[in-house]
C-alpha cells in the first residue's frame, strides 16, 4: 500500500476527485448570486422607486429587452430567481454528497479487498503473534471512517473553502471593515486548533492499541473458554478485563475532555465574531457608509460563515485522526519481503520433469521470528512415490520442516529443490495444484461439507456456468461487474463455475462425485455422511426422482425386515393399527405437523378433538392417566438432579416443570377439576399422555380397548378438520414420501421397537444394504454432502473432520501429500487402514509423514529421525529397486496371518448370523476366534467327530460329505461368509458331515462354550440359528420331494 493517505487517494480515484472539483468549482457562482440577490430585492423591487424596470440584457453593444415591469411583477421575478437559486444550489450539493459517498464505499470496498489480501499472503509466522480477532478489527472497524473521509478528502475542503472564499468576498465588496470584523478571530483560531488537535490524534493511536489488544484477548478467551470452565477461570479474567476495559475508559475521557474543549474555543470565539460584526456593520449604516439592504445581506451571509468555518475545522480533525489510521494500518499490514519473487509460470517439460524427479532438501534451516533455529541444516531427498517419516517430539523441528515441504514456509536458509527448480520460486499455480497438506490446524470452513471438500480444486473460473446463482438485491449483474471494476474487486460472474474436473482427473461432474465417493470410502467417512443424509430432510419437489427411489427402498426394507424374522425389531406405520413406540399425539394425527393449534399442547385444548374424546369416552381416561403420570414423575424425579438418565428416558419430562407440576397436582386436590385450571396449567398437564410412547415408558395409560378407540378418533379427527387445517398435517402414507420426516424415517415407516439390545444397529445396517441394493447410496452421498459444516467445522467431530480434509487434499490428485499429524484424532487400526488404501490407490504419490513415534514401519520407505532441529537418523524401512517403475499392489488371497484383530469385527458383522449383534458381542465374538489356514485336501472335522467348535469360512471353499459307510458322496458346497458345525454345538451331537478344502481355505474357528455363552445372552443369534435349521429342513423336503416319483 501506498506511503500516504493522500497518495492512495490520487492513485486509485483521481478522476473522481476530479469531478468532484470541477462540480465544486461551478457550484461557487450560483452560490454567489444566492448571496447578492436579496441585496437587489431589499434596494430595489421593495425600497425602490424608479418603476417600471427594463428586463434585458446587453452584450457587446446590442441590448435584448424582454419586458418592462412594474414593483409587485419585478419582486415577484426576483423572488422565483432566488428560489431558483436555492434549488440549483441544493442540487450541487445533492449530487456533490451521493457522489462523495458512493467513492467513499468504492475505495473502502477496494482497501479492504486489498486487506484481505494482504492477510492471505502472510507468512505463517506472522499468525503466531497476530491474532484473529485484531486482524477481523482492523479490516471491518479501523478501516470505516477511512471510507467517508476519502470521498471527502479534497472536495470537501474545495467546496466548504469555496464557500467561506465566496461569502468573505461578498462581505468585502459590501464594505472591507466589515469583512475585516469577519475573519479578525481566525488566525487566532487556525494557529491553536491543530495543536489540541495533535494532542488527541496522539490519544486516538493509543486508544486504537488497546482496543486492539482488547480483541486479541476476548478472541483468546473465546478459543481456550475449556480452559476457564475447568479452572473456575472466570473471575480472574473478569478483573483482567475490567483493568483492560478501564484503560480504555481513562483514554476516552481524555479525549472527549480534550475535543470538547476544542468545541468549546470554537464556539466562544464564534461568539465574539457577531459582537464585532453588529458592531462595525450598525456604525456604517448610521454613518450613511452602507444601506440597509446590502447591510441585511450581509448578515444573511455571515449567518452562512460559520458551518463552511466549522466544516473545514472539523475535515481538519478528520483527515488528522484518518491519515493516522491509515498510518497504523499500513504499518501492521506491512511485512518485508527479501525473497526471490516467484515465477510467473513455468514450461510443461519442467512441470513432467517436477512429476518424475525427487525432490532435493539441501542444508535447510529455519528461523523463528525471535531468532531461534527451528530447523538446523537438514539435508534429504524423497523419490516419486517414496513414503518418508518424519518422527520426533514437539519441538524437534518436524512441524516446521513438513509446513517447508508443503511449500507453506520458506527456508531462512538452503534450498528445497524439485527438477532443480526452487520451491520457494514455484508458482502457486503450480504448488496449488502439486502439494497437498492435512495439518493437525487444518481448517474446515462454515459451508457445506461438499463446498469444503471442492475447495482443493477450486483455483481459477472456468468457463461453464452454473444455473442457480444471482447478485444480492435487484441489482443486475452489468452494474455489479461495473461497481466491481471502480472498486478494483473481481469481475468474474456470478454464475461462475469455480470446479476444476480436470484437476481431479474427470471431465464432468458425474465422474467427479464417483471420485469423491472412492475417495470418501477410502477414508472411511462414507457411512458417515450417509447416516448425516438419512438424518436430513429433503423436499420432493426438489428431489421428485430421489423421494420416489426411496418409496422403493421403503417397499424393500419391509421385505427384509419380514423374510428375516425382524418384525420385533421394527413396529411399522400403519393406517389400520396403533403403533406402540410411537406417541399418543403421533397416533392421533397420524402424521407430524409444525402448527401451533396440533402440537402436542395444541392438542390437549383443540375443540374437535377434545370433543372426539369425550364421545368416545377417551377424555376422562387421559385426564386420569395424567394426573397419575404427574405424580409419578413428581414422585420419581424430584431428588434427581436436572442431568439425570431418567428425564432422558422419560423424555417427555423436563426438569423444570416439575415444581409447577407439583404446584397443579395441589390444585387439583383442591378443585378436583382440570377444567377449572388456568389454560397453561391445563395445557401441561394434559400434554403428558400425548407424549408417551407405550412401548417405552410403560405406564399402563392406555389398554387394548383404548387403542380401538384411538383408532377411531384418528378417523374422525381427520375427517373433521377443514381444508386448512388438514393441509397443515403432513399425513403418513405407505405410498407417499413424507417431507416432514428425515429420509431415514421415510425408509423406515415405522419405529425400531424399544429395548431391543442393538435394534438401531441391526436397523441401520439393513437399511444400508437395502440402499446398496438399489444403487442409492450414491445420491444419499450428495444429500449427506450438501449438510453444513458449522463454524471451523463445529457441527463434526475432530476425527470426520481430519478425515474430511484428507479426502479433499486428495481429491485433486497431488505428486505431494504432506500429513502433518492430521490424523491424530484416529485410531492407530483406522490410520493403518486408511493408509494400506492409500498406498494401493495412488502407487506414485510421495508420503511425507509427520508422528511422534515410529508407527506403521512397514508403510514407509525411509523414517527419518528428528531432535533439536536436527536430522538425527535416516532409516531404510523397506528397501527397494529405486530404478523400477512402481507398481499397484494387486489384491492377494487372504490367509490367516493377513487377517488383523481390527478387522475380524468387520468380518463377522458381514456374517448373516452375526450380522446384526451390537459392538460388543461382535469384540467379544473376535477376541475368541482363532484365525486358521487349511490347504486343498485339508480337512476340518470329519463325520462322527465330537463338536466342540465351528468354523467361518473367510477365503474358499469347502464341500460338505457324508457317508453311509461304505461310500461317502458330496452333499453341497460351503463358502466365504457361510458358517459350519453350528447345529452339532446346539445338539451335543457328532458331526453329521465332513468337511474337505476344495480350495485353499481360511476361517475362524469358535469354541463351543464361548458360542453358547454369547447364545444364552442374546436371543437373536438363536433366533437367526433358527431360521438358518428352518431353511435347512425346508431344502432337504424340497429335495426330498423332487425324489418322490410323480
Amino acid at each position: 500500500m501506498e506511503d500516504g493517505l493522500f497518495a492512495y487517494i490520487l492513485k486509485y480515484s483521481k478522476r473522481q476527485q476530479v469531478i468532484l472539483i470541477l462540480m465544486t468549482v461551478l457550484s461557487f457562482p450560483f452560490y454567489y448570486l444566492s448571496l447578492d440577490l436579496p441585496k437587489t430585492i431589499i434596494n430595489e423591487a421593495i425600497s425602490g422607486t424608479e418603476f417600471p424596470v427594463d428586463i434585458g440584457f446587453a452584450v457587446f453593444g446590442f441590448s435584448v429587452q424582454f419586458a418592462s415591469l412594474q414593483q409587485v411583477p419585478y419582486l415577484v421575478l426576483l423572488c422565483l430567481v432566488f428560489l431558483a437559486l436555492v434549488l440549483i444550489n441544493s442540487g450541487f450539493k445533492y449530487f456533490i454528497n451521493i457522489y462523495r459517498g458512493t467513492l467513499g464505499e468504492r475505495m473502502l470496498r477496494r482497501m479492504r479487498l486489498q486487506l484481505v489480501e494482504r492477510i492471505m499472503k502472510f507468512p505463517l509466522a506472522r499468525f503466531r503473534r497476530t491474532s484473529q480477532g485484531e486482524l477481523v478489527a482492523m479490516v471491518n472497524q479501523e478501516t470505516e471512517p477511512l471510507g467517508g473521509f476519502i470521498g471527502e478528502a479534497f472536495s470537501l475542503p474545495l467546496y466548504q473553502g469555496g464557500m467561506l472564499l465566496t461569502i468573505l468576498i461578498f462581505m468585502f465588496v459590501q464594505d472591507w471593515k466589515l469583512g475585516l470584523a469577519a475573519i479578525a478571530l481566525y488566525p487566532l483560531q487556525a494557529w491553536l486548533i491543530p495543536k489540541l488537535q495533535m494532542q488527541v490524534n496522539l490519544l486516538n493511536r493509543e486508544r486504537t492499541v488497546h482496543l486492539r489488544n482488547l480483541a486479541e484477548n476476548l478472541g483468546e478467551v473465546v478459543a481456550g473458554i475449556n480452559e476457564i470452565h475447568i479452572n473456575d477461570n472466570s473471575t480472574f479474567y473478569k478483573d483482567h478485563f475490567s483493568k483492560l476495559l478501564g484503560g480504555i475508559f481513562n483514554i476516552r475521557v481524555k479525549i472527549y475532555r480534550k475535543k470538547f474543549f476544542i468545541k468549546f474555543l470554537n464556539n466562544s470565539i464564534a461568539q465574539v465574531t457577531p459582537f464585532l460584526f453588529f458592531l462595525v456593520g450598525g456604525m456604517l449604516v448610521i454613518q450613511g457608509n452602507m444601506s440597509v439592504g446590502a447591510l441585511v445581506a450581509a448578515l444573511a451571509a455571515y449567518k452562512d460563515l460559520s458551518p463552511p468555518w466549522k466544516e473545514l475545522l472539523a475535515w481538519y480533525q478528520g483527515q488528522a485522526d484518518a491519515r493516522m489510521k491509515f498510518t497504523i494500518l499500513t504499518e501492521q499490514f506491512y511485512f518485508p519481503s527479501n525473497e526471490a519473487p516467484r515465477l510467473e509460470s513455468l514450461t510443461p517439460k519442467w512441470v513432467c520433469d517436477a512429476a518424475e524427479l525427487p525432490i532435493v532438501v539441501k542444508n535447510v534451516s529455519l528461523k523463528r521470528h525471535d531468532g531461534m533455529r527451528e530447523i538446523d541444516n537438514v539435508s534429504l531427498s524423497m523419490d516419486r512415490g517414496e513414503w518418508v517419516c518424519l518422527v520426533g517430539t514437539g519441538n524437534s523441528g518436524k512441524n516446521g520442516l513438513a509446513q517447508m515441504l508443503a511449500g507453506l514456509l520458506n527456508p531462512s536458509s538452503g534450498k528445497i529443490l524439485i527438477a532443480d527448480q526452487d520451491f520457494s520460486r514455484v508458482p502457486e499455480l503450480t504448488m496449488g495444484r502439486m502439494v497437498s497438506y492435512v495439518g493437525h490446524d487444518s481448517y474446515i470452513f462454515s459451508v457445506s461439507i461438499l463446498d469444503n471438500l471442492l475447495l482443493s480444486i477450486k483455483f481459477r473460473p472456468q468457463e461453464t456456468l452454473l444455473t442457480d446463482t444471482s447478485p444480492e438485491g435487484d441489482i443486475s449483474f452489468r452494474q455489479w461487474a461495473d461497481e466491481a471494476r471502480l472498486s478494483g474487486n473481481s469481475e468474474v460472474a456470478f454464475d461462475a463455475d469455480w470446479v476444476d474436473h480436470k484437476s481431479a482427473g474427470v471431465e464432468n461432474a458425474h465422474e467427479l462425485g464417483e471420485v469423491i465417493g472412492g475417495i470418501l470410502r477410502d477414508v472411511e467417512v462414507e457411512d458417515e455422511l450417509v447416516r448425516y443424509a438419512l438424518e436430513r430432510k429433503i423436499n420432493p419437489d426438489d428431489h421428485p426422482e430421489l423421494t420416489g427411489r426411496i418409496l422403493q427402498a421403503r417397499s424393500l426394507f419391509k421385505e427384509r425386515v419380514i423374510a428375516e424374522g425382524l418384525e420385533s425389531v421394527v413396529d411399522f406405520l400403519d393406517p389400520e393399527h396403533y403403533n406402540d413406540n410411537a406417541s399418543l399425539a403421533e397416533n392421533i394425527l397420524f402424521g407430524i405437523s409444525t402448527h401451533e393449534m396440533l402440537s402436542v399442547e395444541g392438542l390437549t385444548e383443540h375443540p374437535i378433538l377434545r370433543t372426539l374424546l369425550i364421545e368416545r369416552g377417551l377424555a376422562k381416561t387421559l385426564d386420569d392417566a395424567a394426573s397419575n403420570v404427574a405424580q409419578t414423575m413428581v414422585e420419581l424425579f424430584s431428588g434427581l438432579p436436572p442431568g439425570h438418565e431418567f428425564f432422558d428416558r422419560y423424555s417427555f419430562i423436563d426438569a423444570d416443570d416439575l415444581p409447577r407440576l407439583k404446584t397443579i397436582l395441589g390444585l387439583l386436590e383442591k378443585n378436583s377439576s382440570m377444567d377449572q385450571l388456568e389454560i397453561s396449567d391445563r395445557k401441561l398437564i394434559r400434554s403428558l399422555p400425548f407424549k408417551l410412547i407405550r412401548g417405552r415408558h410403560r405406564l399402563g395409560v392406555l389398554q387394548e380397548e383404548d387403542k380401538i378407540k384411538v383408532l377411531q378418533v384418528r378417523k374422525s379427527f381427520a375427517n373433521a378438520l377443514d381444508a386448512e387445517s388438514s393441509q397443515q398435517i403432513d399425513f403418513f402414507s405407505p405410498e407417499d414420501y413424507n417431507a416432514s420426516t428425515p429420509i431415514g424415517e421415510n425408509i423406515l415407516f415405522g419405529r425400531v421397537v424399544f429395548g431391543r439390545l442393538g435394534a438401531e444397529d441391526k436397523v441401520y445396517n439393513l437399511i444400508l444394504e437395502v440402499l446398496r441394493s438399489l444403487d442409492l447410496i450414491t445420491p444419499l452421498l450428495e444429500i449427506g454432502l450438501s449438510a453444513p459444516s458449522g463454524l471451523a467445522g463445529g457441527l463434526l467431530p475432530v476425527s470426520q473432520r481430519q478425515k474430511l480434509v484428507l479426502a479433499r487434499a486428495l481429491i485433486k490428485q497431488p505428486k505431494v501429500l504432506v500429513v502433518n499429524e492430521g490424523l491424530n484424532a484416529l485410531d492407530a487400526e483406522e490410520t493403518e487402514r486408511i493408509l494400506f488404501r492409500l498406498k494401493q490407490r495412488y502407487p506414485l504419490l510421495s508420503l511425507v509423514w509427520v508422528d511422534n513415534q515410529p508407527r506403521f514401519p512397514s508403510m514407509f520407505d525411509r523414517v527419518a529421525y528428528l531432535k533439536s532441529g536436527k536430522l538425527m537418523k535416516l532409516e531404510e524401512t523397506s528397501p527397494r529397486d529405486k530404478e523400477a517403475d512402481p507398481v499397484v499392489v494387486s489384491p492377494r488371497v487372504r490367509t490367516a496371518d493377513s487377517v488383523m484383530d481390527d478387522e475380524k469385527i468387520s468380518l463377522l458383522s458381514s456374517i448373516p448370523l452375526f450380522r446384526f449383534l451390537d459392538y460388543s458381542h461382535l469384540a467379544l465374538l473376535s477376541n475368541n476366534c482363532d484365525t486358521m489356514d487349511f490347504s486343498l485336501g485339508d480337512r476340518l472335522f470329519n463325520q462322527g467327530d465330537d463338536a466342540n467348535a465351528l468354523y467361518i469360512i473367510i477365503e474358499g471353499k469347502a464341500s460338505v460329505l457324508i457317508t453311509d459307510g461304505e461310500m461317502e458322496r458330496e452333499v453341497r458346497e460351503v463358502g466365504i461368509n457361510e458358517v459350519i458345525g453350528e447345529l452339532a454345538l446346539l445338539s451335543n451331537e457328532p458331526r453329521s458331515a465332513s468337511i474337505e478344502a476344495i480350495t485353499d481355505l481360511t476361517v475362524f474357528r469358535l469354541e463351543r462354550d464361548t458360542f453358547v455363552d454369547i447364545l444364552q445372552t442374546n436371543s437373536d443369534i438363536g433366533f437367526q440359528i433358527l431360521q438358518v435349521v428352518a431353511d435347512r429342513l425346508i431344502t432337504t423336503n424340497r429335495e426330498m420331494i423332487s425324489l418322490i416319483p410323480s
